[in-house]
């Protein structure tokens, strides 16, 4: 949760960095699925679910930066997105419905993953949905303190959204309760366990 806000807003963190964060993150989600693989739907997989919503959040957040370079179908080679998707696990089920509406829509228009068919499969079916654990927003957000954001302002990066987005961006960046994207999924928490290793995310 920290990790996955901290890479979306901070200035200082630059695509090299951005995509070992998320090449880390698909990594680990990999070698869950693999481990996991023959263990029943039921047991309780929410280090899983967490950290391959931060995976989503992440890419839709900064997806310019992961496409700006002339080597991005290796890149996505690597995080192979279509693996964490298409899994036993359906971690399409137990993602926030914000982050999913727009990984669906980006994945879609980058014609990478196909989405769209296990979101309607998972609507016909009667599956129980996760709720993760806690009630914990992502840290780094907007600083509404007028006299004080100035000094935060010049390291805190934007979303930046296509305009055929921009619409359904502002639902998650601005209501009366100031909530944007890392309110979004704000919701979820994260259960550490040891073999968590350091993707606190």
């Amino acid at each position: 949760m920290y990790l996955a806000s901290f890479t979306n807003r901070s200035m200082s963190v630059g695509k090299a960095d951005f995509k070992k964060i998320m090449l880390s993150a698909a990594t680990w989600c990999h070698t869950y699925i693999s481990n996991n693989d023959e263990i029943s739907v039921k047991c309780n997989h929410t280090a899983f679910y967490a950290a391959c919503q931060s995976l989503f959040y992440m890419f839709c957040y900064r997806h310019k930066d992961l496409f700006s370079s002339s080597e991005y179908k290796m890149f996505l080679d690597k995080i192979d997105l279509h693996l964490i998707v298409h899994c036993k696990l359906n971690p399409l089920k137990h993602c926030n419905q914000h982050i999913l509406r727009m990984f669906n829509k980006l994945t879609n228009m980058y014609e990478i993953v196909a989405c769209t068919a296990v979101i309607e499969r998972n609507s016909r079916m009667l599956l129980p949905s996760t709720q993760l654990l806690g009630n914990e927003e992502y840290p780094f957000k907007y600083c509404l303190l007028k006299l004080t954001s100035k000094f935060i302002q010049p390291y805190f990066k934007d979303m930046e959204c296509s305009s055929e987005f921009q619409s359904e961006f502002r639902q998650y960046k601005v209501s009366e309760n100031f909530e944007d994207w890392d309110n979004v999924i704000g919701e979820t928490s994260i259960a550490m366990s040891p073999d968590f290793q350091a993707m606190s995310i």
